[in-house]
């Protein structure tokens, strides 16, 4: 009953509810009867997104205030390629590229804070392609009991690094929260540096970033390293049998 009251939620009067908007345009071409080519430009926005903004001594009845407003807002923008042949001459392949950039205030529901920057799971590049071709069988009958009806399958995906927000200092606040804090952006140094023994042939540079002082959000960015990328091939030979 008595101030200063440790916690309080708090929700705009004026509170609504999210929107997104979403468009996408696309342009297909047709390369012979069996082949086709299209490109396509896909978006979503979102608006008036639910944001928690976490206020810490506002003034001397509060000592910590959670208020829930629609400041937040997203936009993903994208392009899209793809081929496709259909099943022609024993041979049919679909091959997908999309370059896209997903930028937030903040990627979910909880997260505190309003910094602009590439979301949690944004994906600069992606690249996938999938061939299948059946081995034309020989003329002779012995042989072709021997080497007819054999296949090829092949599946490639390329796939570019996702976002890695590091973390200098972690404390847990009065309700039990991790609340982490970035490092301060060192200049003039470089933020990765190559290391042929790790994995991805690079790691970041530690004399790049400081620790901050205590109280104080460091000056690296959200979202600004990025991490490994994914490069995967899978291959089989396969015959069918009567």
């Amino acid at each position: 009953p008595n101030p200063p009251f440790a916690f309080v939620a708090a929700f705009d009067p004026d509170l609504k509810l999210p929107r997104t908007y979403q468009w996408n345009v696309a342009i297909e071409q047709s390369l012979g009867a069996a082949q086709t080519v299209t490109a396509s430009y896909v978006a979503a926005v979102g608006r008036e997104l639910i944001s928690v903004r976490r206020l810490n001594n506002p003034n001397a009845t509060f000592a910590n205030v959670q208020l829930v407003r629609n400041e937040s807002t997203s936009d993903y923008h994208a392009l899209q390629l793809q081929f496709q042949r259909r099943l022609s001459r024993g041979l049919q392949a679909l091959a997908s590229y999309t370059w896209a950039h997903s930028l937030d205030t903040a990627s979910s529901d909880f997260g505190f804070g309003l910094d602009h920057a590439s979301s949690d799971f944004d994906l600069r590049h992606s690249f996938s392609a999938a061939t299948t071709y059946d081995i034309p069988a020989p003329h002779s009958r012995w042989a072709r009991s021997l080497f007819g009806n054999w296949s090829i399958d092949t599946i490639v995906r390329f796939q570019g690094a996702t976002p890695v927000d590091l973390v200098a200092r972690s404390f847990f606040n009065l309700f039990g929260e991790t609340v982490n804090v970035r490092p301060n952006l060192v200049t003039g140094q470089p933020l990765y540096i190559a290391d042929p023994k790790a994995p991805g042939g690079r790691v970041f540079n530690r004399a790049a970033f400081a620790i901050p002082t205590a109280g104080r959000q460091g000056t690296l960015g959200r979202n600004v390293m990025r991490g490994f990328a994914l490069n995967q091939m899978d291959f089989s030979l396969r015959r069918r049998f009567a």
